[in-house]
């Protein structure tokens, strides 16, 4: 029994109510929720007074809805819950709005239950109508996947090795108090997880449980595809002469240069060694990147891919970012000295030019016509 004495507002009732939604039929939360709650209860009330009233179980028919002035404040509607039991009130409004009314609150949630932001990288092959999805769709996809467990009673069992039956979704409450669902995983985790992948019809990636989780992507480092735009005629790995685009060779070059430590490094003028390629995690999917993120590495990075693939660097095509000026002030002089001791005319026109597109996208205050005007000017004792 909910031991209310006061007339709530939709503020206070928000959290007995379920699937509120808007107009497309997305479920609301939060303010949203409140808002569309506050604004069913004014309908009901100044709109329809014919079907704002709720028979109690006493036979007493009361209004579910009522209209109250405070002093220097306009009307507002309030639940009928002072007068009358405010679980029949809710219930009866709840049935009248075609919305869901749940009186008893879940219990907190318990420590190792897991929502969707915790398994998504466990889940791999998630599909929408046969497509596999990933990103932002994966994560609304395994979110759709809960709540329709949730509501499948029949479905929603995980028969454990110990002889238990227990369910593979449960609903909780956050610290603030807001419902939510997430995976029974407590206790019985690994069970818990395959049941659940298993009525997804996608796979529980188990061995990625104890892997350890790579760093964020920067936005800098070049993904395979990214790096398509600049490396123009890649060949296949294998040397085959099938016709593919450059996005899927590149994969293959990524995780074969991955492998090798011999091959995934670059040497910079200044003596040090740096990786060519990088392991990251990018909107929960693992991933290799180009190592692109300090502009003093990555003319060097990218000429060391052209290389080992025997691709043509598109230069044109290359975004040089100026986020950090002394990485790149420092990249221009690396540059110009790679120049001048290149050992044939080809790997110094790269220096060249790209010392020149770096120079532009730094903007110097200057005089000077071009890179080398500016180095002879400004910096002729550098080493």
């Amino acid at each position: 029994m909910l031991n209310i004495t006061e007339d709530l507002k939709s503020n206070d009732t928000d959290k007995y109510f379920d699937n509120i939604c808007d107009e497309n039929g997305q479920k609301l939360t939060k303010s949203a929720k409140r808002t569309k709650l506050m604004y069913m209860m004014r309908e009901l009330y100044y709109k329809h007074p014919e079907d704002n009233n709720c028979t109690l179980s006493n036979g007493e028919t009361v209004p579910l809805v009522i209209a109250k002035r405070h002093p220097k404040r306009g009307e507002f509607c309030y639940f009928n819950t002072s007068s009358a039991p405010a679980e029949e009130i809710l219930q009866v409004f709840a049935e009248k709005m075609n919305i869901t009314c749940k009186l008893t609150r879940p219990e907190p949630k318990r420590e190792g239950e897991l929502i969707v932001s915790d398994i998504k990288h466990l889940m791999d092959n998630v599909t929408v109508e046969g497509e596999k999805v990933s990103d932002f769709r994966k994560q609304e996809r395994l979110n759709e996947l809960f709540e329709e467990l949730h509501n499948t009673p029949a479905a929603n069992v995980c028969h454990t090795t110990d002889g238990k039956d227990i369910p593979i979704v449960v609903e909780r409450l956050s610290v603030n108090n807001w419902n939510f669902l997430c995976l029974n995983t407590s206790e019985h985790r690994t069970e818990v997880l395959s049941a659940f992948a298993d009525y997804a019809g996608c796979t529980y990636c188990q061995e990625k449980e104890n892997a350890v989780t790579p760093p964020e992507r920067q936005k800098t480092e070049m993904t395979a595809r990214e790096c398509a735009r600049i490396f123009h005629g890649v060949p296949n790995l294998d040397g085959g002469m099938t016709k593919r685009d450059a996005s899927p060779k590149l994969v293959e070059w990524f995780a074969h240069i991955y492998k090798k430590p011999a091959l995934n490094s670059v040497t910079l003028p200044d003596g040090t060694t740096a990786p060519l390629l990088v392991h990251r995690i990018s909107h929960s999917q693992q991933c290799l990147c180009l190592n692109t993120s300090d502009e003093k590495v990555k003319s060097f990075v990218i000429k060391r891919m052209s290389e080992i693939t025997g691709a043509i660097v598109c230069l044109d095509n290359l975004k040089i970012h100026d986020t950090n000026l002394s990485d790149l002030h420092k990249a221009v002089i690396w540059l110009k000295k790679a120049e001048q001791t290149a050992e044939n005319r080809q790997d110094a026109a790269y220096y060249q030019m790209y010392a020149e597109k770096a120079w532009r996208t730094m903007t110097p205050a200057s005089k000077a016509f071009n890179v080398t005007e500016w180095l002879a000017q400004h910096h002729g004792k550098e080493k």
